[in-house]
């Protein structure tokens, strides 16, 4: 036969001062009962009253399970009383030694408020299997867990799952402040009202199902909602708004799937390590509303594989005001526009898919990648902007040791690029030969930089802007337009392309037309080609210093159009010393200015040649129209000297 007993306490009366307010009576006496000789025993009191608790009208105690005694609370707040209920598993008085709680339920036609603690504030359990407060029963009720400690788990097994539900909420309950010393076990189910408060101090594991955790209405707000330790297959759902307050995992997580309906004001999602699993799906976080400018995405400590999307029902996507931080991401990050910061810390890496950043609008905001500027690259990349990147968006990629994009990587701009795409090593393929590319749908207004070798495709899909730059290396560090690269303007050609290294054989620069003040200028030598396929304006320029080799070739009016050649070409050396010796100039390439059935293929423009030359063959320029304008070498005294410019291979109509 089971056995119930009430513990009296001795108390000891004070006299006190009149009060102005009705001071909380002291807690009642506990009631404790066990199983069975040698079972642990389980009690409960009021905290706020002094008549105990009476068995069969306000709780029964569950002895199904004796090694995990329970309770079935019966009454709680009404509204008139309120009943602060507490209850702890221990050996007995005497060995507090905290035991283990089978199940704690009540149903939900009461408010239902408790404490998992002994009396003087110890932990009120081992293991935790069952707690249900509020059932199915519809009214306006509420059941929270003030406070409650765990030592052991939150333990279930997959025959039967271990559960932890605050089903209903309103203002004044719906949460849980409750700390899990140990980890949460195969397929437990966790649903609260509210998600601040949760901590579990070690991890949440399933091997067969996938730990469920919902916050149903209230979402989480001025709190946290903890798992300290790692995450294996789990599932979250935040049917209200993180505000104020943070989901976090401290150790990895391995397929989680993460939806939250709203982030609101201050809201964070910290995550140290999310990664893809070998199932089709993968680690996904989606957040149903716009990111506002104070919230975050956080994952400080390793990296993080799998998706995080914006996105409402529908497929409609949210924007990302604010801010997200990665040590290392493999993954995608969906959105409609960005005006906010990602934070790459290290490399954007090819986990068994690109790393990719995917917007349906525009880029204001900034992303960073190796901003730690450690040794780190960019592998198997995807930027993928629907929009415009606008003239505050920055694509930045730093350098450090090894600043680069390696394999396959592809910046694609559906509008403009009005901002600044920054990459402070090689925009060049490494040692697998990948692909790179610079995709740009509407004009290019900004600034490109490429701190390193060049090695890729660009894309104008319009204009290449007056007052824009694309800029391969620096005067410092001068760096080259390598072998596979090609640079291609679909419509005018209207700002400074700027290459401080060579333009390598094979290299092909292939604009529509080179208008007012275009300018091609190469500091080194050019053995590539630069194909325009209508005529230039009067004050472009192309400027090649070190020179023209072997392998270059520059034409003019390729389309064969009526097109002429009315800017200037300038071969050689910027800076002239009258009194000193002219420096080298390469000139083995060849010019052509073509012309069309209807005619075009004057040169109205220049072309100047400035240095001294191994050779004395005369300098290949072909002019299919009329030499309107001029041709000049200046050689000083060079020796041997060039006798003036021939067209030993006529390619005119």
């Amino acid at each position: 036969m089971y056995r119930f007993f009430i513990l009296i306490a001795s108390t000891t009366l004070l006299s006190l001062p009149a009060l102005t307010a009705v001071a909380q009576p002291p807690p009642s006496d506990p009631v404790c009962s066990n199983g069975g000789e040698g079972k642990p025993e389980i009690c409960v009191r009021f905290d706020n009253l002094e008549n105990a608790p009476q068995v069969g009208t306000d709780f029964v105690f569950d002895f199904d399970d004796p090694d995990n005694p329970g309770i079935e609370f019966r009454r709680g707040s009404d509204g008139q009383i309120s009943r602060e209920w507490r209850v702890w598993s221990w050996d007995n008085d005497e060995d507090q030694t905290p035991k283990s709680i089978g199940t704690l339920t009540g149903n939900n036609s009461w408010n239902f408020e408790m404490k998992i603690l002994q009396p003087d504030g110890d932990p009120g359990a081992y293991h935790l299997k069952h707690l249900e407060l509020g059932g199915d029963v519809i009214g306006d009720h509420w059941s929270k867990v003030e406070d409650g400690q765990i030592t052991g788990n939150l333990a279930g097994d997959i025959n039967d799952p271990a559960t932890f539900k605050l089903k209903r909420y309103n203002s004044a309950g719906g949460y849980a402040h409750v700390t899990i010393a140990g980890s949460v076990t195969e397929s437990a189910k966790i649903e609260l009202g509210r998600g601040d408060g949760f901590t579990v101090e070690g991890s949440a594991t399933s091997l067969i199902g996938y730990v469920d955790v919902d916050i149903t209405d209230g979402g989480i707000q001025n709190g946290n909602f903890t798992i300290e330790g790692l995450v294996i297959r789990m599932t979250v759902d935040v049917v209200g708004s993180i505000t104020n307050g943070a989901f976090q995992i401290g150790d990895y997580a391995d397929q989680m799937f993460m939806t939250v309906d709203e982030m609101g004001a201050s809201g964070h999602i910290n995550i140290t390590y999310l990664q893809d699993s070998e199932e089709v799906t993968s680690g996904t976080i989606t957040i149903k509303s716009d990111l506002p400018a104070s919230a975050s995405i956080y994952a400080p400590d390793l990296y993080y594989t799998g998706t995080i999307k914006f996105e409402a029902d529908g497929g409609v996507r949210k924007d990302i005001y604010g801010n997200l931080t990665f040590e290392t991401f493999a993954g995608t990050i969906a959105g409609d526009d960005l005006s906010g910061t990602i934070d790459i810390e290290r490399g954007f890496y090819d986990l068994g898919g690109p790393g990719m950043l995917d917007l349906d609008g525009s880029m204001s905001g900034t992303l960073k990648v190796n901003s730690s500027q450690g040794n780190y690259w960019l592998d198997t990349v995807i930027i993928d902007i629907d929009g415009s990147l606008t003239s505050q968006g920055q694509i930045i990629v730093y350098k450090g040791s090894n600043g680069r994009f390696d394999e396959d990587a592809m910046i694609d701009i559906g509008g403009d690029l009005a901002g600044t795409v920054f990459i402070g090593g090689d925009f060049a393929p490494g040692d697998n030969d990948g692909d790179v590319e610079l995709n740009v749908g509407g004009d290019l207004s900004g600034t490109a930089f490429i701190g390193g070798d060049f090695a890729g495709d660009v894309s104008i899909g319009d204009d290449f802007s007056h007052g824009a730059e694309f800029t391969v290396g620096t005067p410092g560090t001068p760096t080259d337009v390598a072998a596979t690269a090609s640079f291609t303007v679909a419509s005018n050609f209207r700002a400074d392309l700027w290459v401080t290294g060579d333009v390598v054989d094979g290299a092909v620069l292939d604009l529509n037309k080179l208008g007012a003040d275009g300018r091609i200028l190469i500091d080194g030598e050019c053995d590539g080609d630069i194909l325009i396929a209508k005529g230039t304006d009067a004050t472009s320029l192309i400027r090649i210093t070190v020179g023209l080799t072997d392998d270059g070739l520059i034409v003019i009016n390729n389309s064969e159009g009526n097109h002429n050649a009315a800017g200037g070409i300038y071969v050689g050396v910027t800076t002239i010393c009258w009194e000193c010796e002219l420096p080298i100039v390469k000139y083995d390439g060849v010019i052509d200015i073509l012309n069309g059935p209807s005619g075009g293929g004057d040169l109205d423009g220049y072309v100047t040649v400035v240095g001294c030359h191994l050779t004395d063959d005369p300098l290949e320029l072909c002019v299919c129209g009329s030499v309107n304008g001029t041709t000049s070498i200046t050689q000083t005294d060079c020796d041997p000297q060039v006798p003036g410019f021939t067209c030993s291979d006529n390619p005119c109509n």
